[in-house]
């Protein structure tokens, strides 16, 4: 019996070491090197402004929010029609979507660039991202998608994921300062 536990409990603490350092996904986190911050700007309707800082040594050019890391759950946003951006903004030479993936009811927001001179670079911040969400009636705080509970996301915690000019890339989790209710 012992043996078996000491098993399990090995096993296990290998797949969250795993998890953890995103060897599964091939990117490095959750990580310090990038930090990207949610600032709600507005409550109605919840317009959000993001701070992207690199600390890595070469430009970012890709990031994506909502993407959670392999073998992770509950950090992804339900592509709920209260979750779907009326407007995406971007700096200059950037652009911002969201997709919905093909085998999943999750959306994601992502932002590229493609201008090489455009990419966040080393050890610098750059805000101009931002995301407007669709207001919500009054009182309205969750709807339900067959049996699971879907509330408007506000980034908080949510899991994100950067592409470097080098081909590396770093994941973590968004920061907020949000707006009391």
């Amino acid at each position: 019996m012992f043996r078996y536990l000491l098993v399990t409990v090995l096993a296990a603490g290998c797949l969250l070491t795993a998890a953890q350092t995103g060897q599964e996904s091939g990117c490095t986190g959750p990580t310090y090197s990038v930090r990207i911050t949610a600032q709600q700007l507005t409550r109605t309707p919840p317009t959000f402004a993001f701070l992207v800082t690199n600390l890595t040594d070469s430009p970012i050019r890709k990031i994506v929010i909502g993407r959670a890391p392999e073998n992770s759950v509950d950090t992804e946003v339900v592509a709920a029609a209260f979750n779907l951006p009326t407007s995406m903004a971007s700096p200059a030479r950037w652009t911002g979507i969201h997709a919905i993936g093909d085998d999943s009811a999750l959306v994601v927001y992502i932002w590229r660039t493609t201008d090489l001179g455009k990419g966040i670079m080393p050890r610098e911040s750059a805000s101009g991202f931002a995301i407007t969400l669709p207001a919500l009636p009054a009182g309205q705080r969750k709807q339900y998608a067959g049996a699971r509970e879907v509330v408007q996301t506000n980034f908080k915690g949510l899991p994100f994921r950067v592409d470097t000019a080098d081909g590396r890339c770093y994941w973590g989790f968004v920061g907020a300062d949000l707006l009391e209710h």
